[in-house]
C-alpha cells in the first residue's frame, strides 16, 4: 500500500486498498526473489510464509478471493508492484545523482537484503555495481548471511573496531 496506489491486474488498472494486507516480502516471495534467510519479519496476517499464502495476501489488497489455479495472475500482480518500487528507487537515484553532481562513473553500492534491486538498477542506469560485501574483510565464520545483508551493523562494528584499535 505504501509502494503503489494502483496496480495492473489482468491488464486493468485497479486501486489498492490502504490497509496492511501484505508486505513487500510477499511480493518478493511470489516473484521468487526472497532468500529465506532474509525473511525474518512476521507476515501482515501472522500466517505462514509460503508462495500460496503470500499470493492470498496480495489478492486481499484489491479485495479478491484467491484460487490456486490463478497463481500466474498473482505472480504478474507481484511483478507489477516490484516494477513500481524499482521505478521509484530509480527516480530517487536519478534525482540524488543530478542534485549532488555525482559522476556517471560512480558505482551504485548494493547493501541490505534488497541489493539485487540495486544491481538491476545499476544496469538500467548504466553505472558500475559494487556489492557491499566486497568492501569487507572475509570472515572465517560460515553463515547464510553476508556482510551486505546487515550493512548498517557491519559498518558500526567496523567503526567501533577502528576506534578501539587507536
Amino acid at each position: 500500500m505504501a509502494v503503489a496506489q494502483t496496480v495492473l491486474d489482468v491488464d486493468q488498472e485497479v486501486g489498492i486498498m490502504a490497509e496492511y494486507f501484505a508486505t513487500m516480502a510477499d511480493v518478493y516471495r511470489v516473484t521468487g526473489e526472497l532468500n529465506e534467510a532474509h525473511d525474518q519479519a512476521e507476515t501482515a496476517d501472522g500466517a505462514e510464509k509460503t508462495l500460496i499464502a503470500s499470493a492470498r495476501r496480495l489478492s486481499r489488497m484489491i479485495g479478491c478471493d484467491f484460487y490456486h489455479y490463478e497463481l500466474p495472475r498473482w505472480q504478474q500482480f507481484a511483478a507489477n508492484i516490484r516494477a513500481q518500487q524499482l521505478q521509484k528507487i530509480h527516480s530517487a537515484c536519478e534525482h540524488v545523482a543530478a542534485t549532488a553532481n555525482i559522476p556517471e562513473s560512480s558505482p551504485l553500492i548494493g547493501a541490505g537484503v534488497g541489493r539485487f534491486l540495486v544491481e538491476q538498477l545499476a544496469r538500467q542506469m548504466e553505472r558500475p555495481y559494487l556489492d557491499f560485501s566486497g568492501l569487507c574483510i572475509r570472515s572465517s565464520i560460515q553463515t547464510d548471511m553476508m556482510p551486505a545483508d546487515c550493512a548498517p551493523a557491519v559498518s558500526v562494528a567496523c567503526f567501533l573496531f577502528d576506534v578501539s584499535s587507536r
